[in-house]
């Protein structure tokens, strides 16, 4: 009895859950025309706490800034983690 009932609960959330993203995915296939167009000119400010630190520093940069540092840091970490050289095994030299 408890089966049917976990069951009937999760169809309803599923369906609640497709009627609240209908309107969103109206909103993507007509181009999106009521969403707002980011200014990558805009300058956004964030606190940062580097690594192994306490002390927090304010960096102010454009939008597009932001976004190109965030691409440079992905692309590093998936650099990183496609080699195999690791610091476990040291690699032999010619």
């Amino acid at each position: 009895m408890g089966g049917k009932r976990i069951m009937a609960v999760a169809a309803l959330a599923m369906g609640l859950t497709t009627l609240g993203a209908g309107p969103a995915l109206a909103d993507e296939a007509d181009g999106g025309s009521k969403a707002k167009k980011e200014d990558t000119s805009r300058r956004v400010c964030r606190t940062v706490v580097p690594t192994g630190s306490r002390v927090t520093s304010r960096i102010c940069r454009t939008q597009a800034e932001w976004a190109a540092s965030m691409d440079k840091a992905q692309e590093n970490v998936l650099r990183h983690q496609s080699t195999k050289q690791t610091l476990l095994r040291p690699q032999a030299r010619p």
